[in-house]
């Protein structure tokens, strides 16, 4: 094997390596994303109840 083919394997393993971080990241930015979603809905939800509540006592 010489030099450029042992340059071009280190590229692409180097490659492979921040494809993998990227689709890491990518995901973990799913998750989060969904929690958010998730978040906001219940934050929603518990606005709403505080409101009827508030109404209920008054």
């Amino acid at each position: 094997m010489n030099n450029q083919d042992q340059t071009n394997l280190d590229a692409n393993k180097i490659i492979n390596k921040l494809l993998n971080k990227l689709a890491m990241a990518e995901y973990a930015q799913s998750v989060l994303e969904a929690q958010v979603e998730e978040l906001t809905e219940q934050n929603k939800e518990l606005k709403e109840q505080e409101k009827n509540k508030e109404v209920k006592e008054a």
